[in-house]
């Protein structure tokens, strides 16, 4: 399943399929007293999992998805032939970000 998939996706750096890989990315949240977070969707292990990436670092500094300081946490786990379903479930995590998120970035989301 893997290789026909790596036929028709990529990761989110453009790059062919990895079985440790981003495929899609939320925008990334920083909010004073928070670590910078985003919503994930992966391929780990052979199946696809939806996460929130974030990283332990203060909101002034610069963030890269490779940084050691960066994890990832509460999983929503999906086996390769339910593609679909992982990409909603993705779509919804990032939504309620969107809505938990500050106003500034409702009002940009609304625009």
């Amino acid at each position: 399943m893997l290789e026909q998939l790596k036929t028709v996706l990529c990761d989110v750096n453009g790059q062919t399929l990895t079985d440790n890989c981003i495929l899609a990315a939320s925008p990334l949240h920083r909010q004073p007293d928070t670590n910078p977070y985003r919503i994930v969707l992966r391929l780990w292990n052979g199946q696809f999992v939806i996460h929130m990436q974030f990283w332990l670092a203060t909101t002034d500094e610069p963030l890269s998805p490779d940084m050691d300081n960066s994890g990832f946490t509460k999983g929503d786990y999906f086996p390769l032939h339910r593609f679909a379903e992982a990409m909603e479930k993705w779509c919804e995590r990032c939504q309620k970000q969107v809505k938990f998120a500050p106003s500034i970035y409702r009002n940009i989301h609304a625009a």
